[in-house]
């Protein structure tokens, strides 16, 4: 609980790590935003959440998390510390700005939760801005069933494969003990419980252009009424993929990821 209660808060923040990705690979950039002002003192919440079948969360928070239940989750926390950190909460949550922050396979579960909160007027959560950072989906996935019973042993078969799987994902500029650090959190992850959180996100994947759709014609109604759109920034890193290969980018590269997301936003507003 927190014992110095905040009068107000000006706008919460929440992150969202990447598969195998622990929360705190957000410290560098939470950091960076307190020095440039954006302070508890100023009103500024930061949350960096460890969701099940990403990071270090334990998996037994979702116990069907193939069926969904990660937005219930996220609104929830959202909640609490925004209740636990306020004097007086407001008497609707939904009047502090949220920022959602999310990166690599983050971004799906992100876009999950901004679908959720546009077709629920319930949440408390409010939006007002997404930020996603080097997500490698363009929405092609097409979900296949999940076998329960078999999917140990495809985590058994999956395991071994998985540091050359990562290391993939490592370009000229990933430093040596980046990759270590990688690679050893990936080892701790409960690769079962993933694959199964990563089957609901192919679900979502397949939705991306759905969601980008619902967002647009959100934001129409926003500024039809006179209220700022939600603004969505997507950053791509200096290293992208390009099929099983990742290779630094230069002026005038487009990954996939890049392509589908300005053939389905609508740019400005």
């Amino acid at each position: 609980m927190a014992t110095n209660k905040l009068t107000y808060i000006q706008q919460i923040s929440v992150f969202i790590p990447g598969f195998g990705c622990p929360a705190t690979d957000y410290i560098p950039l939470i950091t960076y935003l307190n020095g440039h002002g954006h302070t508890l003192n100023q009103g500024h919440v930061y949350l960096a959440i460890d969701l099940p079948g990403h990071g270090q969360s334990p998996t037994s928070v979702i116990s069907a998390p193939e069926t969904g239940g990660i937005n219930e989750l996220l609104i929830r926390l959202h909640e609490e510390v925004l209740s636990d950190l306020l004097s007086s909460p407001p008497a609707s949550l939904k009047s502090i700005p949220t920022v959602l922050y999310g990166h690599s396979m983050g971004t799906l579960a992100v876009l999950d939760l901004l679908a959720h909160t546009l077709s629920i007027s319930s949440s408390s959560l409010n939006p007002t801005s997404t930020i996603l950072f080097d997500s490698p989906f363009d929405g092609t996935a097409r979900p296949t069933p999940l076998d329960i019973e078999t999917l140990p042993a495809q985590a058994d078969q999956y395991r071994p494969t998985m540091p050359a799987r990562i290391s993939r994902c490592f370009g000229p500029r990933t430093t040596p003990d980046f990759a270590t650090s990688t690679l050893e959190n990936f080892s701790r992850l409960d690769l079962e419980y993933a694959m199964r959180v990563g089957h609901y996100y192919q679900h979502v994947d397949a939705r991306f252009a759905q969601i980008l759709q619902a967002l647009n014609d959100h934001n129409a109604q926003l500024v039809a009424a006179g209220n700022p759109p939600v603004r969505l920034l997507d950053i791509q890193g200096q290293e992208g993929g390009f099929g099983t290969k990742r290779k630094s980018l230069r002026k005038g590269d487009v990954t996939a990821h890049m392509r589908f997301a300005r053939g389905n936003w609508m740019q400005g507003g």
